[in-house]
């Protein structure tokens, strides 16, 4: 199968090193139109792709606290036009595409990945479930289920950023059958990434965003797309916007996989599931 990995380049309104800047409604509502306007520019660089997968929350409306008004105005609900558009370019990318976005369901606010097939179906809708702490955990309403979509090129499932810091979220993914995670994301760690894919022989591959004011610095990697053996096979720039493709075969294994997944003794974790008190008896 045919990946591709939308790696946008974010404007003012995700720079979160300017706090007292604030924003009118009318100003954040254009900043967001053109992160949207971008993120549907880069699609057309993944016609012939099978999945296409954009990066976190590409509709961010900015931080709550720096908003002149309500935020959630600014949020898509169950009858925004933006499904259309998005089935609609599902179809003429004949793709499965995952759509990071803000979204409010039940007029509660979700950080969430869309799946439309290439019929323009919705197969899924997954809510982030580890929301980050501060403004995340204040203003969204964290998700409570895990998703995976049946593809002709196999079984994938979507995460979302602070997600695959817990590395229970893939191995759940991986034991639902997954053979590939995809992750729209604003930060994406070598460190832990590669090792999820190593550790439940899984591919993996997250859809950065670079940074408004910089390139992507530190421990945080440019989107990429991780092996089952922890190997990156494919890496964006770390300086701007770029469309990452690679070519997966979703039904191979690594050597390892006997050992990682098939030697498990499910019996003996229960502390994972019995929270911080369990585990500490």
């Amino acid at each position: 199968m045919h990946l591709a990995l939308l790696q946008a380049q974010q404007n003012e309104l995700y720079r979160f090193d300017q706090p007292d800047k604030r924003y009118t409604l009318q100003q954040a509502k254009a900043l967001q139109q053109d992160m949207m306007d971008e993120t549907f520019a880069m699609m057309q660089a993944a016609k012939g792709c099978d999945l296409v997968v954009t990066t976190e929350a590409v509709n961010y409306p900015g931080d709550p606290e720096k908003l002149q008004g309500d935020w959630t105005t600014l949020l898509p609900d169950e009858s925004s036009p933006l499904w259309e558009k998005l089935s609609q370019e599902a179809k003429r990318l004949n793709a499965y595409l995952v759509y990071g976005c803000y979204r409010l369901k039940g007029g509660k606010p979700y950080n969430t990945a869309m799946i439309y097939g290439p019929d323009g179906a919705l197969a899924e809708a997954y809510d982030k479930i580890q929301l980050a702490s501060g403004g995340e955990q204040i203003h969204l309403t964290p998700g409570s289920r895990f998703v995976t979509v049946d593809a002709p090129f196999g079984r994938f499932a979507p995460c979302i950023c602070w997600d695959m810091q817990f590395p229970e979220i893939p191995r759940t993914l991986a034991l639902m059958g997954a053979r590939l995670v995809v992750c729209p994301t604003w930060g994406w760690e070598g460190v832990y990434a590669h090792a999820r894919a190593y550790e439940n022989d899984i591919y993996v591959a997250g859809a950065m965003a670079v940074p408004a004011w910089m390139p992507i610095q530190g421990l945080r990697n440019p989107s990429e797309v991780v092996a089952q053996w922890g190997e990156v096979i494919a890496s964006a720039p770390r300086d701007r916007a770029a469309v990452l493709t690679c070519e997966l075969d979703l039904s191979r294994h690594s050597d390892e996989y006997p050992l990682h997944m098939g030697d498990r003794r499910p019996e003996m974790y229960g502390a994972l599931t019995g929270g911080a008190n369990h585990a500490n008896r």
